[in-house]
C-alpha cells in the first residue's frame, strides 16, 4: 500500500485536469520545464507530473502517509465537483452576476490556503531558516542562566538539532493545525474576491503550474508567502482555476475594485492575461503546464 502513494502531489491531479485534454484513456497536459533554459515543452498524463516522491512521509503519525491522504480526503477532493461548480456558474452567469458568495469562498480560500502551505519552495523555506532561528533561540536560552553557567549550558545546547525529517514533521502539523488553518482561511474570505471569465481563452487561455497560487504585495513590489503573507494589508492572490476561469482576492482597495466583490468580470484583456500567465512561470516549482491551444502553438512555432 505505501508503494501506491510514492508519487505524492503537490498540485491536485484534479485541479490539473481541468487544464488537460482526453487521451487515450487519460488525461493529458502539455508540461513547460521551467527549470529547462531551451524551449522544452512536452505532454504527460496528469497523474504523472506535479509530484514529488515521498514528500509528505512522516514518522511520527502511525501512518507514514497520514499526511498524503489528509491532503487528499480534505482539499484535493473540493477539485471535484464543488470545485466544477464553481467554473460552470461563473461560466454560464452573465457579466457582473454575484458568482462567488460564503460557500464558495469556503472552498476556495481552504485550495488556495492549502496550496500555499504544501508546496515545497514553502516547505523549504523553514529548512533554509531554520538555522538562523536555531541560533537566535539557543542563544535566548543560554542568557536565561547565571554567568557562571552560561558556558555549560552553551556546549550542551550547541549539540541539540532538528533534522530535516523533525523540520519536515513540525512545519506540516502547524500549517495543518486545524485552528490555525481556519484562522488564515478567515482572513482570506474577509478580502475583496474577484472572479475573471477569460473570453478570449481560446486564443490565450489562463495557464497554471505546480506552484499556482500567486502573492504579491502591490507596494513594495514582493512577492511569496513569507515575502508578503496572506494578512498583509497591500496583498494581491491570484489563482487560475481553469483555462477560462481565475480567482483574484485583493486586500488594500479602491472603490472600483471594491464594487467588483464577488462578481463575474468578462476579461479580454491580452496583456493582463499574459502577465498572470509570465508570473505563474516565473514561480513554478519545475513544471508549468499548459492548456491544449497553446500546446497546440508552441508545438507548431517548434
Amino acid at each position: 500500500m505505501a508503494e501506491e502513494y510514492k508519487k505524492q502531489h503537490i498540485v491536485p491531479k484534479r485541479y490539473l485536469d481541468r487544464f488537460g485534454f482526453e487521451g487515450d484513456k487519460k488525461t493529458l497536459i502539455g508540461v513547460k520545464n521551467v527549470k529547462n533554459k531551451g524551449s522544452l515543452i512536452f505532454t504527460r498524463p496528469t497523474d504523472d507530473i506535479g509530484y514529488v516522491k515521498n514528500l509528505y512521509d512522516v514518522t511520527d503519525k502511525d501512518d507514514e502517509k497520514y499526511w498524503e491522504h489528509y491532503l487528499a480526503d480534505n482539499f484535493d477532493s473540493l477539485c471535484g465537483n464543488k470545485l466544477g461548480n464553481i467554473i460552470s456558474a461563473i461560466t454560464l452567469s452573465k457579466n457582473k452576476a454575484t458568482v462567488i458568495g460564503e460557500n464558495e469562498k469556503d472552498i476556495i480560500s481552504k485550495l488556495i490556503n492549502s496550496q500555499l502551505m504544501r508546496v515545497p519552495e514553502n516547505m523549504d523555506y523553514v529548512n533554509r531558516k531554520y538555522p538562523e532561528i536555531s541560533n537566535r533561540v539557543k542563544t535566548d536560552f543560554v542568557k536565561r542562566f547565571p554567568k557562571n553557567r552560561q558556558g555549560r549550558v552553551k556546549n550542551a545546547v550547541a549539540k541539540a538539532e532538528l533534522s530535516p525529517e523533525k523540520l519536515k514533521e513540525i512545519y506540516l502539523n502547524s500549517a495543518f493545525d486545524k485552528g490555525l488553518f481556519e484562522y488564515g482561511c478567515d482572513i482570506l474570505k474577509q478580502k475583496t474576491w474577484v472572479a475573471y471569465y477569460n473570453s478570449i481563452s481560446d486564443i490565450m487561455p489562463f495557464v497554471t503550474s505546480d506552484n499556482p497560487v500567486i502573492i504579491i504585495d502591490n507596494v513594495n513590489d514582493k512577492k511569496g508567502l513569507f515575502q508578503v503573507g496572506i494578512n498583509s494589508s497591500c496583498s494581491i492572490i491570484y489563482f487560475p482555476l481553469s483555462p477560462k476561469v481565475a480567482i483574484q482576492v485583493f486586500s488594500n482597495i479602491d472603490s472600483s475594485i471594491a464594487s467588483l466583490d464577488g462578481k463575474k468580470n468578462n476579461l479580454d484583456d491580452i496583456s493582463f492575461i499574459m502577465n498572470m500567465n509570465r508570473l505563474i512561470f516565473e514561480q513554478a516549482y519545475q513544471h508549468a503546464f499548459l492548456p491544449k491551444s497553446l500546446l497546440d502553438e508552441a508545438i507548431s512555432i517548434k
